[in-house]
């Protein structure tokens, strides 16, 4: 009677368990959908132009996940406690020990990979690209990260093939005055301070920025100049430092968390049906 009544109030307590949790993770998701939609707008989304920056939704994505994480190994040890079934508290730790070692594998993975100098090599020589102004082609746009700010812009390095130029980096507005109105005053507002060509410009600014480069020949008009502007890009820092920091933070609970769980499996192993 004592064991009937102790199994009863057992899974009466696991029916009220699985409730909670569900609506804790209802409460969890609006939470991160609006802290997500929150830090999307203070770093700067837009349509116009287009930036959305990727890392602000994916950081709080990842914290989110790693407190659900933690959430779901407190509530696993009640459920394996409070099961009347010792079948079933051996199959859920071994359930959550495969899932555990799966998650630890991948975490690891791509916190190595992100954080390894190889790898952040391997994408300035994938990301970096090369563009030529010519007489036909006298001005372009680059911007300071990437549409969904995975990557930054580190240096811009222009060279010119013969002959003599002035290369201006403007902002829009004075891009704008100079292309739009033939304001050459505009020019003066150049970025870098010497124009002359060859020019090595280390872009220091953070978030992102729209920019122009415009060539503008200092000599007799020559169809054969050609201007090449290399540019050189990174991961982001942040992108390449928070996630493997945040990986690392998965690989190390989880781990504890297999620790934990391994005597307990042990201890159900051999009255489970499961084995």
């Amino acid at each position: 009677m004592v064991r009937a009544r102790t199994a009863l109030e057992g899974s009466y307590l696991l029916s009220r368990i699985f409730k909670i949790r569900r609506w804790l993770y209802v409460v969890q998701i609006a939470v991160l959908l609006g802290l997500a939609t929150l830090l999307l707008a203070l770093g700067g989304a837009s349509l116009d132009p287009f930036y959305i920056p990727i890392p602000s939704f994916l950081y709080i994505v990842l914290i989110m996940l790693f407190l659900i994480a933690l959430e779901g190994f407190f509530f696993r040890i009640i459920e394996i406690r409070y099961n009347p079934s010792e079948s079933r508290k051996f199959l859920m730790a071994s359930n959550s020990i495969r899932t555990a070692i799966i998650i630890i594998i991948i975490t690891a993975i791509i916190g190595v990979v992100l954080f390894l100098p190889p790898f952040q090599d391997f994408a300035v020589k994938h990301l970096s690209y090369q563009e030529t102004l010519t007489v036909a082609r006298s001005d372009m746009m680059f911007t300071s990260q990437d549409r969904f700010a995975l990557s930054d812009l580190e240096s811009v390095e222009i060279s010119i093939n013969q002959g003599g130029a002035d290369v201006y980096i403007l902002t829009p507005d004075n891009y704008r005055l100079f292309h739009d109105n033939n304001d050459r005053s505009a020019l003066h507002n150049s970025l870098n301070p010497d124009p002359a060509v060859p020019i090595d410009y280390d872009l220091k600014v953070s978030g992102f920025a729209e920019y122009y480069i415009v060539y503008d020949s200092v000599t007799e008009i020559d169809e054969d100049i050609q201007v090449k502007c290399d540019f050189t890009v990174g991961m982001s820092d942040t992108f390449t430092f928070v996630v493997p920091v945040l990986c690392l933070l998965f690989t190390i609970s989880h781990a504890i968390w297999v620790i934990y769980l391994i005597p307990i499996k042990k201890k159900y192993a051999e009255s489970s049906i499961y084995v």
